[in-house]
């Protein structure tokens, strides 16, 4: 009997002295310990994620909340279908007892997903809150470079995309812009933007240059590289690096009549509709581009403002063409002829000299000089108002330090 005594008094004696850690014995007495508290911020429950997410995992610990403030770091835990799996654990440190964490969402689909933030402070007294319930789905499969999805992946398929960036309408089932699901398939290149690159890449693909769709490697520029120029007959586009997708829209033009596109390089897929045109190659291209043929709707300075993209860097252009100088010195023309009672008077000079235009009547008396001066080569303009002056038939004579040049102007009253 006295033995039994003995071991109760000593089992009462050892509960005393674990109540008292549990307290937590401090150099002025025992703690009173408080109850944790953790607050899950999100998931808040009900969410769905797909594989490859980015959930931001977060909770807070109010500062109060233990008897001594958690040791760092604390603990985020990750449960699938009430198991633990530990390879996602964290263990996590704070700033204002505010947690953080980017989870990349992880190929497991389950509808039954929560985290758990755990705390302990000092005296081994324990916190923890569990996120509401969400969902991993199943990974979503995309099948790059498949716009028409008949299974292949074609050179068709390229032809969809140039086609959609020159706003033609391939697919009459679903017209520009495309469903979400296809315009996914299209941007392989996962920017978020359909350019003539993302073809580039799908060509890339057909002839075996590229092993795989999407593309994590892509030769995006970050400025513009072509070169834009012209003579008197065309405006030349052009590139000193390798080029594999190359979009052309036209916004305005001002003083020009533009012909269609006459593309200037070879190995390459192309598709133009008005104002807009796209080009890709797979090996890339460089040098001469492609070229417009243009015509000045009158003598006077031309303008074309556009927006180039190149190897998928887009740019707002806007370009005045230059005026080529003038092989020989001449009156080039007289508009309108007849005319009443104004004509302009076009003229050009291959050099740098004198110039002096005069007006007769049809009894070869001089009337008035429009023009005599010294002027710089290139090509002029000036406006001749016969008003005080009757019908009939006049004369322009245009002289240079090289020689002269008469053209019949006929005022129509």
């Amino acid at each position: 009997m006295k033995t039994k005594l003995v071991i109760l008094l000593l089992v009462i004696f050892m509960m005393s002295l674990q109540a008292e850690v549990v307290m937590g014995d401090t150099e002025i007495g025992t703690v009173d310990s408080k109850l944790p508290a953790i607050t899950i911020i999100s998931p808040a429950g009900g969410e769905v994620f797909t594989p490859e997410d980015i959930a931001n995992i977060s909770f807070m610990i109010l500062e109060d909340s233990f008897a001594v403030p958690p040791e760092e770091p604390v603990s985020l835990q990750f449960y699938f279908d009430e198991v633990q799996n530990t390879a996602y654990d964290v263990n996590m440190t704070a700033s204002d007892s505010l947690y953080n964490y980017d989870w990349a969402v992880p190929d497991q689909p389950s509808e039954n997903v929560y985290t758990k933030g755990i705390a302990t402070d000092f005296y081994g007294n324990m916190a923890e809150a569990a996120s509401g319930v969400f969902e991993i789905t199943e990974p979503i499969i995309i099948y790059y470079g498949d716009i028409n999805d008949n299974g292949e992946v074609e050179s068709y398929d390229v032809s969809l995309i140039l086609m959609n960036i020159v706003d033609l309408d391939p697919i009459p089932e679903d017209p520009v812009p495309w469903e979400d699901w296809r315009f996914q398939r299209a941007d392989v290149d996962l920017d978020g933007e359909l350019y003539a690159i993302d073809g580039a890449y799908i060509l890339q693909y057909v002839v075996g240059l590229r092993d795989t769709l999407p593309v994590y490697d892509p030769y995006r520029n970050a400025e513009n590289n072509i070169v834009i120029s012209n003579d008197d007959e065309y405006i030349y586009f052009s590139c000193d690096t390798e080029l594999f997708g190359f979009g052309l829209n036209i916004e305005s033009k001002e003083n020009l009549q533009l012909e269609a596109v006459e593309i200037m390089a070879v190995d390459c897929l192309c598709q133009q509709n008005d104002d807009k045109f796209a080009l890709v190659s797979a090996s890339g291209i460089s040098g001469d581009v492609l070229r417009i043929p243009y015509q000045r709707s009158f003598a006077a300075a031309a303008t074309i403002s556009l927006v180039l993209e190149s190897n998928g860097f887009s740019e707002n252009i806007s370009y005045r063409l230059t005026e080529p100088v003038p092989e020989t010195n001449k009156l080039s023309a007289l508009y309108p002829n007849p005319f009443n009672p104004i004509t302009t008077i076009d003229y050009e000079l291959a050099e740098s000299g004198s110039v002096k235009i005069e007006v007769y009547n049809i009894k070869g008396q001089k009337i008035a000089v429009l023009a005599d001066e010294n002027k710089a080569a290139g090509r002029y303009s000036l406006i001749w108002n016969a008003e005080g002056n009757n019908s009939g038939i006049y004369f322009i004579r245009f002289s240079t330090d090289t020689g002269s040049e008469v053209k019949k102007a006929i005022l129509l009253k």
